[in-house]
């Protein structure tokens, strides 16, 4: 009778998890953002400027119905892949581009703009990155893909992105 009951069970939390998977809520992005990884809604900017001025330029983006829009940060590495299939592969950039992090509270803490920690090592951070001490505080999305850092002072194009 223990088995018959655990059958059942189990069968019912299968057809939970199938329902559960079948009812996913769509996700689209609105003022020209574009979804990668399926939940993240970014928008690559070419126009260069330093990370503050990218910073301010994101906060200062119009047009939305939710969410609002910041440098963009990465947690994981499905996303870094999906966000560098579409720089590299369809909008065809082999450039730097400014992402939200920092470690200027801290050298070598780096940090997102709402605190939460940036993931270390690979495959997130190039094997010799970060490499600029003091001088390189800013969070740049490097042209091959990795994380590198910057100088403030530096200019390159920048991503925003926002949660839908």
């Amino acid at each position: 009778m223990e088995d018959r009951k655990m059958i059942t069970f189990l069968v019912v939390v299968w057809v939970a998890a199938l329902m559960t998977a079948t009812s996913a809520t769509k996700v689209s992005c609105n003022g020209g953002f574009v979804l990668i990884g399926g939940t993240t809604c970014i928008k690559v900017f070419e126009e260069i400027k330093t990370w503050e001025e990218a910073r301010d330029a994101c906060k200062s983006t119009e047009n939305f119905d939710t969410g609002s829009p910041h440098l963009a940060r990465i947690n994981d590495c499905s996303l870094l892949s999906s966000l560098f299939s579409y720089v590299r592969y369809q909008l065809r950039l082999n450039a730097d581009l400014w992402l939200g992090g920092s470690d200027s509270v801290k050298e070598g803490e780096w940090r997102w703009e709402n605190d939460e920690l940036v993931p270390v090592g690979i495959p997130f951070w190039h094997p010799l990155q970060p490499d600029g001490g003091p001088q390189e505080n800013f969070l740049v999305f490097a042209h091959n893909g990795f994380f590198a850092d910057g100088h403030k002072d530096r200019k390159y194009g920048y991503i925003c992105q926002y949660q839908s």
